[in-house]
Formats: C-alpha cells, sequence, structure tokens
C-alpha cells in the first residue's frame, strides 16, 4: 500500500484520463443531455463539446500527475491537488454552457 500511498497523483490522473476518454466515445453520457427535449438536444454542439471535455479532462489528469512529482510535502501536494481539481471542474463546467446553442 505505500506505493499507492506515494503515488496517488498519479491514479487521480489516470481515472482523469479514463473519463477522458469516456466523454470522447460518449458525448451524449453527459447528465444534462438527457434531461433536454429532443429539438433542444438539436441545437448542442456535441462534437465540440466532446473535444472541450476530452481535452479538459486531458489537462486535468497532466497537472494531477505532474503535482505528484512536485518536490514537496505531502500535505502541500495535497492541497496543491484539490485546487487544481476544484478549479479546473468549476472552469470545465463554466465554459461548457458555450456548446448549448439553445435559448433560455
Amino acid at each position: 500500500m505505500e506505493f499507492i500511498d506515494n503515488h496517488t497523483g498519479v491514479f487521480m490522473g489516470l481515472l482523469l484520463f479514463l473519463a477522458a476518454i469516456l466523454m470522447g466515445c460518449f458525448p451524449k453520457s453527459t447528465t444534462i443531455y438527457h434531461f433536454m427535449s429532443p429539438e433542444k438536444q438539436k441545437n448542442v454542439d456535441l462534437k465540440g463539446l466532446r473535444r472541450h471535455l476530452f481535452f479538459g479532462f486531458t489537462f486535468l489528469g497532466l497537472l494531477v500527475i505532474g503535482s505528484d512529482f512536485l518536490p514537496l510535502t505531502e500535505d502541500i501536494t495535497a492541497t496543491i491537488r484539490m485546487i487544481i481539481l476544484f478549479s479546473g471542474t468549476l472552469f470545465l463546467v463554466g465554459t461548457t454552457q458555450r456548446y448549448d446553442h439553445n435559448r433560455n
């Protein structure tokens, strides 16, 4: 278990890469897409959304893996990792709205 404890960022990054691959393969799996009517689903740019989420999750995964190799204490590294994940998630949620071309 010591290996897992020492490389938590690598495993978290690999999970983000897996999420990137799944979003790349199945862009319709986003939750909000299923709650839209078929008329509104036609106005969603799925190709752009897929590309945006794929690169967003990939970039977050790279940042999290990179944070694992910083020469800092474990507490500071964990704090940096949480800041990366929180701010990256807010950025992805905020910027995915531009692929929904429906008028509210």
